[in-house]
């Protein structure tokens, strides 16, 4: 029976040095790419004006109104919903109040911090750059501040990222977490063209979102996985 235990009390450390084994390993790749996707918006942040990147915003742009008809850019304008704030904030408090009842408070807490950072982070960096947005199109009236990074595109990568993490760590199912991750990956890509589509933003606007929201969404999930691991 001793023998047992302590056979049993060696399994039991073995699978927990594997897991933090897995855990670093995860963490680190998680970190390069979080310092990769910051590079990436340094990189496209510091060239806005460069002919060559100017040229392709140009090209991508005029391709995308080329191919525009009234049942794109319908569209467009649903899927570019998903990525509003007036759509966002009412599902990040039914989500918050989900993850609260299922005892998910810190979870809650940092899905409704890094969403709401997300708005004062885009603002802060529109004001910095100041990017005019794309030549004038039947949107120009409702969106007049800036072009550069794009708010929709940040905060959607930024939330359904966030919430991605936490609704797939909460399924059981192995299927269902690729379907949902699958899905929520979806849903932020499809906001970004959206915003190239209808005009309202050069493609280098919404890859830049992609890219400074991928990065603080990356953050905002490792101090997730810090706080439920030290639970």
């Amino acid at each position: 029976m001793a023998k047992t235990n302590k056979e049993s009390q060696k399994s039991i450390s073995n699978i927990l040095e594997k897991s933090d084994i897995f855990h670093y390993f995860y963490s680190s790749i998680g970190l390069i790419i979080a310092v990769g996707l910051i590079l990436v918006f340094r990189k496209i942040a510091g060239n806005l004006t460069e002919p060559r990147l100017v040229y392709f915003d140009e090209g991508i742009y005029q391709l995308f109104r080329h191919v525009a008809s009234s049942t794109t850019d319908f569209i467009a304008e649903t899927t570019s919903f998903l990525g509003s704030t007036i759509f966002i904030i009412p599902l990040l408090i039914v989500a918050v109040f989900f993850l609260i009842k299922n005892h998910f408070r810190r979870g809650a807490f940092i899905l409704a911090f890094s969403t709401i950072s997300t708005v004062l982070i885009n603002s802060a960096l529109k004001s910095v750059f100041i990017r005019d947005r794309p030549e004038l199109t039947d949107y120009h009236l409702l969106w007049q501040d800036y072009s550069f990074p794009s708010g929709h595109t940040m905060s959607a990568t930024v939330f359904y990222c966030v919430l991605g993490y936490l609704v797939v760590n909460f399924e059981k199912n192995p299927t269902l977490k690729i379907v949902y991750s699958f899905f929520f990956f979806l849903v932020t890509i499809s906001v970004a063209m959206s915003r190239v589509a209808l005009g309202l933003h050069y493609f280098s606007d919404v890859v830049a979102a992609m890219a400074i929201g991928g990065f603080w969404a990356i953050w905002n999930i490792y101090i997730i996985k810090i706080i439920y691991r030290t639970k």
